[in-house]
């Protein structure tokens, strides 16, 4: 390497950066304008999450179709009906669903993946497979219509995330991805 090519390496280098005048603007910028602001939309982002929560709850208890976790639960154990428990990003629960019908007997192989793929030692990669399998989505979509209009808000009380396990074992259980049930949310006007 010849002396005149390390200048130039060095030149290259030193023009990449910013002047030092632009590197303190984007300091200030980023400590002093983009981080307050991001910290005045967290609590607004907050507020409209509970705010659509409760039109969301407002809209299924008006149309009568609101249901306590313990009467949710006996009528799961008893057989009837089907539990849907809607998961956000593999991981985290979002709301339970109760379809009050006999989509069993109509169709007794529903190839939903079980509340079961939900327990934190199932391996994530088959979680994925069986959440977002074709088969899954096939009788989604066939049966949407039909889970739309039977579909009923179960209110679930803090406590029974805390017990998951008897949540995950409950017979008729089945876990669908949460941009599956955007029509349970969307049913509302």
């Amino acid at each position: 390497m010849h002396y005149g090519d390390e200048d130039r390496t060095l030149r290259a280098r030193h023009s990449a950066r910013l002047p030092l005048a632009q590197e303190w603007l984007v300091a200030v910028l980023g400590w002093f304008v983009i981080l307050p602001a991001i910290a005045l939309c967290m609590p607004f982002a907050a507020v409209a999450s509970c705010w659509e929560e409760h039109r969301l709850r407002r809209f299924y208890r008006s149309a009568k179709r609101l249901l306590r976790w313990d009467r949710a639960r006996q009528m799961s154990s008893s057989g009837k009906g089907m539990l849907i428990i809607e998961v956000h990003l593999l991981e985290r629960l979002g709301h339970v669903w109760w379809v009050d019908g006999d989509l069993r007997a109509k169709t007794p192989a529903i190839p939903l993946a079980t509340a079961r793929v939900l327990d934190s030692s199932f391996d994530i990669e088959q979680r994925f497979r069986l959440l977002h399998s074709d088969a899954a989505k096939g009788w989604w979509k066939t049966h949407l219509q039909e889970l739309t209009e039977g579909v009923i808000l179960v209110q679930m009380p803090i406590r029974a995330w805390r017990q998951r396990d008897e949540l995950f074992a409950l017979p008729g259980a089945v876990a669908v991805d949460s941009n599956w049930t955007d029509s349970f949310h969307r049913h509302r006007t």
